[in-house]
């Protein structure tokens, strides 16, 4: 089985667009096409507003390429796909709508049992000929500010002349990006997908009709990533805890009470910030 799971990537747990929804709206001209650039409306009563139709129909997609949470302007967004030993790399995208994009990849290819039904035959022969992998990429949408400034560099690739591509480092938990309302958007909120891509980061398979992205709701768990990696690591200090009270003790039997005393309080201190359930 893939092991993958995604968390929330923001504190809100309102999920207001699924993936494969139709409930984006676009202004149309007098001869029915959308108008550019993208001016969006959502539906009302399943309907969109007089001179609006489907945004997605009127750009040739079958549906939502992902999933719309909510995020007011500024909400924090954190990394929040988790593979086990897998490291991260990151850069940012402007699209075609002027949206801002946080685009983060997995700097190795990942197995893959089964691919979700939507992807295209490029990913499945793909996937075929490379040992069911493929490199995956997390794409945050409609972001005002990246947060990759203070990110550790790891090498993503070699340029032609040589020289090593760096990139910023990405970990599960990570704060990646501030959400907000930039290119084709109705209003502030968080838009991401995920989608196969290539070594050097191209989409592939992006004649889905979902513009390369594919349903991750089997791989879904709702609940906040750092509310996740707050419990792993409180899990990881009461193992630790144990660890000590059993060093103290030893020390206790062999007559060195002041080795047992420091060993307890670093116990306090751990226990200080650990909370207990």
């Amino acid at each position: 089985m893939t092991n993958i799971k995604t968390y929330r990537p923001v504190r809100p747990n309102h999920l207001f667009q699924a993936f494969g929804a139709n409930e984006a709206c676009a202004l149309l001209d007098e001869n029915g096409r959308v108008v550019r650039p993208f001016v969006v409306k959502g539906k009302t009563w399943g309907k969109c507003p007089v001179g609006y139709g489907s945004f997605y129909e009127g750009i040739g997609m079958k549906g939502h390429s992902g999933e719309d949470w909510g995020a007011v302007r500024g909400e924090p967004v954190y990394f929040d796909v988790d593979i086990p030993d897998m490291r991260w790399w990151a850069k940012v995208e402007v699209d075609d709508a002027q949206g801002m994009n946080v685009d983060i990849y997995s700097l190795n290819p990942v197995h893959f049992d089964v691919l979700p039904s939507e992807v295209s035959k490029h990913v499945v022969d793909t996937w075929k000929a490379n040992d069911r992998k493929l490199y995956l990429k997390r794409r945050f949408t409609h972001g005002y500010r990246s947060m990759l400034e203070d990110k550790p560099l790891v090498q993503v690739g070699t340029f032609s002349d040589g020289r090593p591509e760096m990139r910023p480092e990405i970990k599960l938990g990570d704060l990646v990006m501030l959400a907000d309302n930039t290119g084709a958007s109705a209003g502030d909120h968080l838009h991401r997908a995920l989608k196969f891509c290539q070594k050097n980061s191209m989409t592939i398979g992006a004649d889905n009709g979902y513009m390369g992205a594919f349903d991750e709701s089997p791989y879904f768990d709702n609940r906040f990533v750092l509310d996740v990696l707050k419990e792993r690591s409180d899990l990881e200090n009461k193992q630790r805890i144990v660890e000590l009270e059993n060093l103290a003790r030893s020390y206790a039997m062999q007559n060195k009470p002041k080795e047992a005393s420091w060993i307890r309080a670093i116990i306090q201190f751990i226990k200080s910030f650990t909370v207990e359930k």
